[in-house]
């Protein structure tokens, strides 16, 4: 067991600083100084009250952490940076597990999603295109994508490439999508009655009870930070394949390494000298942001 002091920004109805006397570091996992964090769709639902964290949550749902040390046999990741991944088996950083925005970390092997010798802010952002790119693959057709954040975006410019017609649901962020050539809808009544897929990324049980009273869909693909417990089936879905990606694995570096570049324009980079400026960047607007910790 390590001990440290950090400071830490958390979440517990509203954002705050919160200093901690110690840090524990369970068997196995990597302590960890953090160096990027991502602040973008989880952040944001968490504080426009769409989700609620069953306690009080570190926020900072991905990024890059510089290891430290580890307490299992796998001593080679010290001093390696370590892009992390917002979801593991254990749950989803930043709101049933302690996220990133920290001094120090204590991150468990499963959520490791890279590691390299080199830094770059843009890779706190990898895992959510990775994943957006995983929903792609799954989507046939016409595709309406639900979501306005990263991973929806990445989900609409991976169909566009595969030969599939993308069309995102949201109300925000519309002038993006007209930018990067993506069709917007923010109606139903504008959806075309033909939908072979229907991507969940962003929470909404209204949403989506409301869209599949309209649609029939071959296929319904579900992100975990969707948080999509349930949805609301009846009998013209009977014959609907439901997929859910509950893995964030970067099965295609290529495709995740051009739409990073497609994206990363609309993702800022902000530097900061004292953790506790975070809170004057919450909530993120549209694709987030990248703080860098100096």
């Amino acid at each position: 067991m390590a001990l440290l002091r950090q400071r830490s920004i958390v979440f517990d109805g509203t954002v705050k600083l919160h200093e901690l006397p110690f840090i524990e570091v369970e068997h196995g996992d990597i302590l960890a100084k953090t160096v990027f964090v991502y602040v973008g769709q989880i952040e944001r639902n968490i504080m426009n009250h769409n989700i609620t964290p069953p306690g009080r949550i570190i926020l900072g749902a991905s990024g890059v952490v510089k290891a430290i040390e580890t307490s299992g046999s796998n001593t080679s990741v010290a001093g390696r940076y370590i892009t992390i991944s917002p979801l593991s088996r254990h749950g989803i950083l930043a709101y049933n597990v302690n996220g990133l925005l920290a001094d120090y970390v204590s991150v468990k092997p499963e959520y490791v999603f890279e590691e390299s010798l080199n830094a770059n802010p843009y890779t706190a952002v990898k895992p959510f295109i990775a994943h957006g790119i995983e929903l792609g693959v799954e989507s046939e057709g016409v595709t309406l994508i639900v979501g306005c954040n990263i991973t929806a975006f990445s989900t609409a410019l991976f169909t566009g490439r595969s030969n599939g017609e993308p069309i995102l649901y949201c109300r925000d962020s519309t002038r993006l999508a007209q930018y990067l050539g993506l069709n917007i809808v923010s109606h139903v009544s504008n959806i075309p009655s033909r939908i072979n897929t229907l991507v969940l990324t962003e929470p909404g049980a209204h949403i989506y009870y409301r869209l599949l009273k309209e649609l029939t869909p071959q296929k319904i693909v579900i992100s975990p930070l969707s948080f999509t417990t349930w949805i609301p089936i009846n009998n013209r879905l009977e014959k609907t394949v439901i997929t859910y990606k509950n893995t964030i694995r970067n099965t295609n570096p290529g495709a995740t390494d051009s739409i990073l570049h497609e994206l990363s324009r609309f993702v800022k980079i902000i530097e900061i000298g004292d953790i506790e400026k975070t809170i004057g960047l919450l909530p993120p607007k549209e694709l987030g942001s990248i703080i860098v910790l100096k």
